[in-house]
């Protein structure tokens, strides 16, 4: 059973319950985009699978060590090591490799730079600098880009919802920009990086 809750009283992305006829998974998702929330719910049925039950708090040196076990393999299900093997090299640029491999597993930038980190494609200190790089700025939403407008005044579920919609062919590209705001030709751009957000 996987419960959705908020994260306002917990400090951590998720829990779990290990139960033999019913284990339990908790995602605390306030916040958390979709991708990451699949990362979280990846790692606490790992957690499941090795029949424990966990919520973060002070934790050992083996129990983080469990934890990185735990996002290793969430890393590998995310983003398999044969996808990645196909884009590196294609580019320069570590936020454009991030980005092709990230069309195709629909993995968060951090996941995946984390995963090129783990399979030896990047250092530590690429991989902290990356992190730095994509980390929001301050409520995570700059001001003078529309795709971070409409995320702000729509929220992220109902945004979702809207391109969701339009993926299935359930609603036109024109009807779902109607609904979201993006009126004008000159915001073509801005809608792409609103998807490019959402998922």
């Amino acid at each position: 059973m996987v419960i959705d809750k908020g994260t306002e009283k917990f400090g951590s992305d998720g829990m779990c319950l290990y139960y033999e006829t019913l284990p339990i998974i908790t995602i605390f998702s306030s916040g958390q985009y979709s991708s990451r929330k699949l990362f979280t719910l990846i790692h606490e049925i790992v957690h499941l699978g090795l029949g424990q039950s966990v919520f973060d708090g002070r934790m050992t040196e083996s129990q983080r060590q469990i934890e990185r076990y735990c996002d290793c393999v969430a890393g590998y299900v995310l983003a398999p090591k044969e996808t990645i093997d196909k884009y590196i090299g294609q580019y320069d640029s570590l936020d454009e490799t991030v980005k092709l491999i990230r069309k195709e597993t629909k993995t968060s930038k951090a996941a995946i730079a984390i995963q090129l980190k783990t399979l030896g494609y990047i250092s530590k200190a690429e991989l902290n600098d990356y992190l730095e790089y994509i980390k929001p700025k301050n409520d995570g939403i700059p001001n003078n880009k529309k795709e971070n407008t409409v995320l702000r005044y729509f929220g992220h579920n109902f945004v979702e919802k809207v391109l969701s919609a339009m993926w299935q062919e359930q609603i036109s590209s024109s009807t779902a920009k109607t609904i979201l705001g993006f009126k004008k030709e000159t915001n073509r751009e801005s809608f792409k990086h609103l998807q490019e957000k959402v998922f």
